[in-house]
């Protein structure tokens, strides 16, 4: 990439712009009417202009990873020869998206509407796609445009799922989220296959970290979820989902860390 500037300014302005965007639609009701059964949740729900505080502002943990990755990027802080040191399309497109999610789980967890409901799920459709692709691009060698090709084929079928009768799926998990499982599990498989079998000069450490973060997030969140939970205090400013959201950031960021300390290229 010839204007590396790119890779800290477009990302700062995907931060403003839906920054900006989301405090107006939060204003003037934008994302429609509150609805009773969108948000599930432990929190309280209050009256003012954000609906559950600690539910939405933990989203910015999203935001400030995203960030980061995007200012390691553009001062190019890579140690080794990688996929994401090589192809600048990968930190940049993880710290949008990063930014995107943190964005569309604050819609939710500030308006209690269906419209915040369906960005929410529309955000992690778009990491969960994202890491799909990179570990099918490291695992068969495919070229960036069939990765596009691959994410935009799991953003659209994750979105056909949300949208069809396909969403009431299930016993414990809807449709969607059964999808998000299923990808999460094939990411952790496969980069274990590329580590034991493929001799991937990775560092694990790394990897482990990310995904005992998750199950820790998981757990916190299970325990803490809606307000019969056993850890759950409606009032509090601590609240587990809050702590699940910031978990789930710092496990992403431990996920970069992973693919960054690959000193074998695997593209």
């Amino acid at each position: 990439m010839k204007n590396k500037s790119i890779q800290l300014i477009l990302p700062i302005l995907v931060f403003v712009i839906t920054g900006v965007l989301l405090a107006l639609a939060i204003a003037y009701s934008w994302l429609g009417a509150e609805k009773e059964g969108i948000m599930l949740f432990c929190e309280y729900n209050e009256n003012g202009f954000i609906k559950q505080p600690a539910n939405s502002y933990s989203n910015l943990a999203f935001s400030f990873v995203g960030l980061y990755i995007a200012w390691f990027s553009f001062k190019d802080q890579f140690t080794e020869s990688n996929l994401f040191s090589n192809r600048p399309i990968y930190p940049i497109s993880l710290s949008i998206v990063l930014i995107l999610l943190g964005a569309g789980s604050f819609a939710m967890h500030a308006t209690n509407t269906p419209w915040g409901g369906f960005f929410d799920l529309m955000a992690m459709f778009l990491i969960i796609s994202l890491f799909f692709g990179i570990v099918i691009k490291r695992m068969w060698h495919i070229s960036d445009t069939v990765f596009l090709v691959i994410y935009f084929s799991s953003l659209i079928i994750c979105t056909y799922v949300l949208l069809s009768d396909w969403n009431s799926f299930g016993f414990l998990l809807t449709g969607a989220e059964i999808i998000i499982l299923f990808q999460v599990l094939f990411c952790i498989g496969i980069e274990l296959y590329l580590y034991n079998f493929r001799n991937s000069n990775i560092s694990l450490k790394w990897g482990l970290s990310g995904v005992a973060m998750l199950i820790i997030a998981f757990t916190i969140w299970n325990l803490s979820r809606t307000r019969e939970s056993l850890w759950c205090n409606p009032d509090s400013l601590l609240q587990g989902h809050a702590i699940w959201h910031i978990l789930d950031a710092l496990a992403i960021y431990a996920f970069f860390k992973f693919y960054i300390s690959e000193k074998k290229n695997l593209a």
